[in-house]
């Protein structure tokens, strides 16, 4: 059984459940390191690489971790417990975030701003 999977039975909930829970945590990682990165928050969110990290650092620093550490609790059926226990992991993931990557966003919105800037100063122009 995959650590997703085990959770899933641990807490009681559907993939659906998870993965939306899984997304608002994505979501709130983006909000702060788009603020930490001056880099607008939908081209972090949209951007495929920094998903796929993030997902990757999700299994190794909230799901691994989870089940490591809590799995002699699943049998209690404490489930509420479980969700709370789950989301102190969740913040741990949040100081980090993949710093190439985010250079990389970073130029690619400055081009695309500068485009941008001179397509207008070109209208403008005209």
């Amino acid at each position: 059984m995959n650590t997703t999977n085990e959770i899933l039975q641990a807490l009681g909930i559907s993939y659906w459940q998870y993965d939306h829970y899984r997304e608002q945590c994505f979501y709130r990682w983006c909000i702060e390191h788009s603020y930490k990165s001056f880099i607008d928050i939908r081209q972090l969110y949209q951007h495929d690489g920094v998903r796929n990290w993030y997902l990757d650092t999700w299994v190794f620093y909230v799901e691994k971790p989870f089940i490591r550490e809590n799995k002699d609790f699943f049998v209690l059926n404490e489930k509420q417990h479980l969700v709370e226990i789950l989301t102190l992991y969740t913040y741990k993931l949040e100081r980090f975030y993949p710093q190439t990557l985010l250079k990389i966003i970073k130029k690619e919105n400055h081009a695309v701003l500068n485009n941008r800037r001179s397509k207008r100063e070109d209208n403008f122009l005209k």
